[in-house]
């Protein structure tokens, strides 16, 4: 069975060394050929490998320990541990990042703020009021708190709350999907600049995963703001002068 066990972490090791995320998804994407699939089929592939030979060196320990009375043979369960850690922090893929695996979108931290992203896709526009709704807070001292029907704005020089009695004329809270090419194509519109309310000062676009966006678009009389959920607790919001910050969920 030890045998066995080396077998198998030989076979993962071979499949985890191939498609390493530092050297494959480089050279995956080149060419005629798309092979970055591949590499969720063998991450995958590899780290069950790695983890039925981890079972079996823990099952030779419990039932023989016996086996490992040269020390030598433990170098191979602690490769094994190693491995299986390793996939953990550098690797495991999301199979609906595959387009963002290259942009570094893999590890156990990704992996699980997208499944619970798909969750929320799953209710479809009906459940974007719920993604947004609470109270997000963004540099400066401004705090925002989204609600069904109604949205409270905190800056530095005063409070603004937007709702059906504070604006007569017109309120309306429309929610929506937008995509990462649209806010790409607005941060590139000449004359305009991501930037914090606070401070004026130019800010990058964040890098986004290649997916649909929950939206708000909140209209106050004249008045109009945009917020888009980039992640699960990040937030984009974009005044009527085309100013922008990101907020984080409190």
């Amino acid at each position: 069975m030890f045998w066995f066990a080396l077998v198998l972490l030989g076979f993962g090791t071979l499949l985890l060394g191939f498609t390493n995320p530092w050297q494959f998804l480089e050279v995956a994407g080149q060419g005629f050929l798309d092979w970055t699939e591949v590499f969720w089929y063998f991450q995958w592939g590899g780290f069950w490998l790695i983890v039925a030979s981890l079972l079996v060196f823990g099952g030779l320990a419990w039932r023989a320990p016996s086996v490992f009375a040269a020390h030598w043979k433990l170098i191979p369960a602690g490769i094994a541990l190693v491995l299986f850690v390793m996939f953990f922090f550098c690797s495991m893929p999301e199979k609906s990042n595959q387009h963002d695996w290259k942009n570094g979108w893999l590890g156990a931290r990704v992996y699980w703020r997208t499944k619970i992203w798909m969750r929320g896709d799953d209710g479809d526009e009906q459940a974007i009021a719920g993604r947004l709704a609470g109270r997000w807070e963004a540099p400066g001292g401004f705090e925002f708190t989204i609600s069904p029907d109604s949205l409270s704005i905190k800056t530095p020089s005063g409070n603004t709350e937007w709702n059906a009695r504070t604006c007569p004329w017109r309120f309306r809270m429309d929610y929506d999907f937008t995509f990462r090419s649209a806010l790409i194509q607005r941060a590139m519109t000449p004359g305009l600049a991501f930037e914090k309310l606070d401070s004026r000062q130019p800010e990058s676009l964040p890098n986004l995963p290649d997916r649909r966006l929950p939206r708000l678009d909140c209209s106050c009389d004249s008045k109009t703001t945009t917020w888009i959920l980039i992640d699960i607790d990040r937030l984009m919001a974009f005044s009527d002068d085309d100013t922008s910050l990101i907020a984080r969920r409190r």
